[in-house]
C-alpha cells in the first residue's frame, strides 16, 4: 500500500502564496536523492504549466532505479510544498521538482519526507505519523493517479 500524504504544492516563483494544487503523494523511503525532491508525473507538471515546455532551468538527467535508467527533467528549488494535516498549520518548504513521463503518482523522496516531518510507521498498511507526534497514527490517503 505505502503511506500517501496530502500536500499543497505551488511554483516557488508564484507571486502569491496559497495558490497552487492540492495533491496526494507517496512517501517513498526507497527514493533516495541528494536533496529534497518531489517527482511529478507529466500530467501533473502540465497542471503547473511545466509540460510539455519545462520551466527555465530544467536540466535533463538520467536516474538509476532498480528497474534501470530513466530520463527526467529536474528543476532545482522549483516548488513550495506544505504537508496538509487536519488541525495543523505546517510550514512549507522548498524542494526540487523532477518531471517524468514514466510514473503516474507524485512521489516524495526520502529526504523530502524527512524534511516535512513524516515518519512512516507501517508502510504495508499505509500508517504514518508526524515525527513530533509519533503517538498519533494517521492513515494513508487514497492513491491519486495522473
Amino acid at each position: 500500500m505505502g503511506a500517501r500524504v496530502r500536500l499543497h504544492i505551488e511554483p516557488a516563483a508564484a507571486r502569491r502564496s496559497g495558490r497552487g494544487l492540492e495533491i496526494v503523494a507517496l512517501a517513498n523511503s526507497g527514493y533516495e536523492a541528494e536533496a529534497e525532491e518531489l517527482l511529478l508525473p507529466a500530467p501533473l507538471a502540465q497542471k503547473l504549466g511545466w509540460w510539455p515546455k519545462p520551466p527555465a532551468g530544467a536540466v535533463s538527467l538520467n536516474y538509476q532505479t532498480p528497474g534501470g535508467m530513466f530520463p527526467v527533467l529536474r528543476v532545482s528549488n522549483a516548488l513550495r510544498v506544505r504537508l496538509l494535516v487536519v488541525g495543523r498549520k505546517l510550514t512549507p518548504c522548498r524542494t526540487s521538482a523532477v518531471i517524468v513521463t514514466t510514473e503516474r503518482e507524485a512521489i516524495l523522496s526520502a529526504e523530502l519526507a524527512s524534511r516535512l516531518g513524516i515518519a512512516t510507521i507501517d508502510p504495508g498498511r499505509g500508517i504514518w505519523a508526524l515525527r513530533n507526534e509519533l503517538s498519533r497514527l494517521r492513515k494513508s490517503e487514497l492513491p491519486q493517479r495522473w
